[in-house]
């Protein structure tokens, strides 16, 4: 069995670890939480990179680190900003909702979990203290707002 050199076993590290950042930035980018699991993640992934034609279907190059290098060539991949933060966690309270609905959440509780995360810029009840506060006081809007987040409930037979 051959042995690797300390160089080649070095090179072969850092091509991983830039594969491994690479993989980190693109998964922050999309807003991908932390405790998602590795399938769910590489399916957002292939999905965006399928979307901006990134890459192909079955696409043997298929790597992050390249993926990344082509996204900031092509521009799918900008820099970000104040609101494209915001708009990522918006996009991350709608899933949770998504979650907690299918979890037969009311509304109510979805408020009361949600707290003072950010709320929708555009909705008239955006300046409101807590999601609880914007419930209390704009209750067919904020209800409206989840309802059109969330996938309907299936009808009880």
């Amino acid at each position: 069995m051959d042995e690797q050199s300390p160089r080649k076993i070095w090179e072969n590290m850092q091509d991983h670890f830039a594969e491994l950042r690479a993989l980190a930035e693109i998964r922050k980018h999309l807003g991908i939480p932390r405790d998602a699991t590795e399938r769910e993640a590489r399916i957002t992934i292939e999905e965006w990179a399928l979307q901006h034609r990134l890459v192909e279907r079955g696409d043997p190059d298929y790597m992050p680190l390249r993926l990344l290098e082509r996204a900031k060539v092509r521009g799918a991949f900008s820099s970000g900003g104040k609101q494209q933060g915001r708009d990522r966690e918006i996009e991350k309270i709608k899933r949770e909702i998504r979650e907690w609905r299918a979890a037969k959440l009311t509304h109510r509780e979805i408020c009361a979990r949600l707290g003072n995360r950010p709320r929708p810029k555009n909705a008239a009840w955006a300046a409101a203290e807590s999601w609880s506060a914007a419930y209390r006081k704009n209750r067919p809007s904020v209800s409206k707002w989840i309802s059109s987040v969330s996938p309907p409930r299936q009808p009880v037979r």
